[in-house]
């Protein structure tokens, strides 16, 4: 299927935001990113390095304090629009663009579609799973490729 972006920057309240709207594998996705504002969260340090965010592992931070935050992914299903979960997600590309050839879905059984993004600013990379249908969905992975390649090798043990 042929994959297409279309983007838009809004402001959202105080800060920047950016929706962009893309065709993947035939189904209209809808992201939205905002500005990390610092004063809004809870930030940990390790030492000089970022480990959590409002209590909980962020992901694609690489240790800093992230700059972007993906406050929004939604999926249309035919006339149902499926929200995934977004929590502890950041940074995800430096351009919007990327998305498009970042994210797929595909069919998993009946009414269910698997999900599958790979996200980076060309740092912090990490991968997020989920499974969708018209009722809903569920995350079922959130983590670096080091983290798959783990589980996995567990899985065959």
């Amino acid at each position: 299927m042929r994959k297409f972006l279309t983007a838009s920057l809004t402001c959202c309240a105080s800060f920047l935001c950016s929706a962009e709207t893309i065709n993947v594998d035939g189904f209209t996705v809808n992201v939205t990113t905002q500005t990390f504002v610092k004063a809004d969260h809870e930030v940990k340090y390790c030492g000089d390095y970022v480990c959590l965010i409002d209590q909980r592992l962020p992901f694609g931070t690489d240790g800093k304090l992230p700059e972007i935050a993906v406050s929004r992914l939604a999926i249309k299903l035919g006339e149902q629009t499926v929200m995934l979960n977004t929590d502890d997600m950041f940074d995800p590309f430096e351009e919007p663009a990327e998305l498009v050839d970042r994210l797929s879905i595909g069919v998993y059984w009946g009414d269910f579609y698997k999900v599958t993004g790979r996200f980076s600013d060309g740092a912090g990379a990490y991968i997020a799973h989920w499974i969708i249908s018209p009722l809903g969905s569920s995350r079922l992975f959130l983590g670096s490729t080091e983290l798959l390649d783990d589980l996995h090798a567990q899985v065959l043990e």
